[in-house]
């Protein structure tokens, strides 16, 4: 732990792999903080990921939010500059925890020592966290960051192709999605058949604003199929006991009948006779 407001922070990593490198905690804004490093070869080149991490996440008081501008520098061993990452402005919160980026190191690059340098811009704390604020490009809630950030995560690039400027627009294209995304996550069969339909129609229209959801295209496949089974299953279980119910009255109907017959012949009727 070092200065109470540390801006600037260096970070040597003597063996850089694909396993994370976790840096000492430091003190900035009244968080502590950690940047986590790891290298991953793809492509013929050594890509660097590192990322800016609130160290104890789970100590973060609900609707508290940090806005923060940094960026990274890594240096070789030397002491020269391989590369600079553009200034990142990200959302900090109980929520989302995280930020990062990743680049390529030059292919002449062959040592696995390298010096990571984080530069901590400007951090601003979000007072009235009910208020829209800018995530990724979408003004959203702070009651829908953790979800809009879970888009993000896991299907990256599924927003590259969406054009609007607006920002109403994007931000009801973006309500729509997640809509969406919560529809196709309850059990099958509490869907209507009206929902289903207003998924496909919502999905269509998503597709054709630009977002890429080959994903979400699946997973309503699978959510109309599954419920197409329960729907025969139940539907066969409504036949079986319909023939039940029918027999039960043809076999009651034919007992009356064998009575009567048996009456007008004379014989004595038995006690609890039935027909299997």
């Amino acid at each position: 732990m070092e200065d109470q407001n540390q801006t600037s922070f260096t970070f040597m990593i003597d063996n850089l792999s694909d396993k994370i490198t976790e840096s000492p905690k430091f003190l900035n804004g009244g968080w502590e903080w950690v940047v986590d490093v790891y290298s991953k070869e793809e492509d013929h080149k050594l890509y660097v990921y590192h990322f800016l991490m609130v160290a104890n996440p789970e100590s973060l008081r609900p609707g508290l939010i940090r806005r923060v501008s940094f960026f990274f520098v890594i240096l070789n061993q030397s002491g020269k500059e391989l590369y600079r990452t553009n200034e990142i402005c990200k959302l900090f919160c109980d929520k989302v925890s995280g930020w990062g980026c990743y680049e390529p190191l030059p292919l002449e690059f062959e040592t696995n020592k390298i010096t990571l340098k984080l530069e901590v811009v400007k951090v601003v704390e979000v007072v009235d966290w009910n208020e829209m604020i800018e995530f990724n490009g979408f003004q959203i809630h702070y009651s829908q960051v953790e979800s809009v950030n879970s888009l993000f995560l896991n299907h990256r690039g599924f927003e590259i192709n969406f054009r609007l400027k607006n920002e109403l627009l994007k931000t009801t294209y973006m309500n729509v999605l997640l809509a969406l995304v919560d529809t196709l996550n309850k059990p099958p069969h509490s869907l209507t058949e009206t929902e289903l339909s207003n998924a496909r129609s919502d999905l269509v229209e998503l597709t054709e604003a630009g977002f890429k959801l080959n994903w979400l295209k699946t997973m309503l496949d699978e959510v109309s199929l599954d419920r197409n089974k329960e729907n025969i299953a139940d539907h066969g279980s409504q036949v079986e006991q319909h023939i039940k119910e029918k027999v039960e009255a043809a076999r009651d109907w034919l007992e009356g009948a064998i009575h009567s017959w048996k009456g007008r012949l004379g014989f004595a009727p038995l006690r609890n006779e039935k027909i299997d």
